[in-house]
């Protein structure tokens, strides 16, 4: 299905006509470097999710695309298992599918050493009933990637399902790369880069600034009326204003 969400080369050409009047094809390579620059700022504004509330003072979002649901099938005698490349953490605890045989039981959460004593001393497969997340040996290549640990390895075919806080990458002058949130979420990331652009500018927060303001509570309230896990949090006094 076709999407109305803006590209990031769209996006950048949007930066480029306010921050510094002239078309993309116009503009010089240090123009558009700048610009997306910019748009990376502003997005990076927007997926930390904080802002003022008038009532609760400092508080930050929690997007909810950016908390999916991934899924897993275990393998017999394996105790370790990817995470996706984009793992930021875990927001809830992992669930077993449902299956022919019913709902399997509450994973609990331990740490790595205990999953790894588990297995040192009884080396037997069962249903797992312990779980810890690790990060596996860092490669500049792929960057931090991380693993789901089991104890015990399992003795077949599990269906686990999690919830997970994603990383994102920042977004590159390509046409086919789309920024997170979607048809929903782009006026808004452009919007941000264009209030940082006036506060690079000028020094000095303005008209551009106030419209992504208004525009970024929007989103939230938007937002917060996907799913019951979009939350807010409070903040302190030096985390708002990011």
């Amino acid at each position: 299905m076709a999407e109305l969400c803006l590209t990031t080369r769209q996006m950048v050409e949007r930066v480029l006509e306010y921050a510094f009047a002239t078309a993309y094809d116009d503009a010089t390579g240090d123009q558009k470097t700048e610009a997306l620059a910019l748009l990376n700022a502003g997005l990076r504004r927007f997926i930390r999710g904080g802002y003022t509330d008038e009532q609760d003072g400092g508080a930050v979002h929690r997007w909810s695309f950016l908390e999916p649901v991934a899924s897993l099938t275990t393998a017999a005698g394996d105790g370790d298992y990817d995470l996706p490349d984009d793992f930021g953490g875990l927001v809830e605890d992992p669930v077993y599918d449902y299956s022919g045989t019913g709902i399997g039981p509450d994973l609990a959460r331990v740490s790595p050493e205990t999953i790894r004593r588990a297995w040192r001393d009884d080396n037997t497969t069962a249903q797992p009933r312990l779980y810890a997340v690790e990060p596996k040996s860092f490669s500049q290549s792929t960057g931090q990637q991380w693993q789901l640990l089991l104890a015990p390895a399992a003795d077949g075919a599990y269906g686990i399902s999690y919830r997970y806080s994603v990383v994102i990458d920042a977004l590159t002058d390509a046409t086919d790369r789309y920024p997170p949130g979607g048809a929903l979420q782009c006026d808004v990331i452009v919007q941000a880069a264009k209030a940082a652009a006036e506060l690079t500018s000028g020094d000095v927060a303005g008209q551009q600034e106030e419209l992504y303001q208004q525009m970024f509570l929007e989103a939230v309230a938007r937002d917060a009326t996907t799913m019951d896990e979009a939350e807010v949090e409070q903040l302190t006094d030096e985390d708002v204003g990011m």
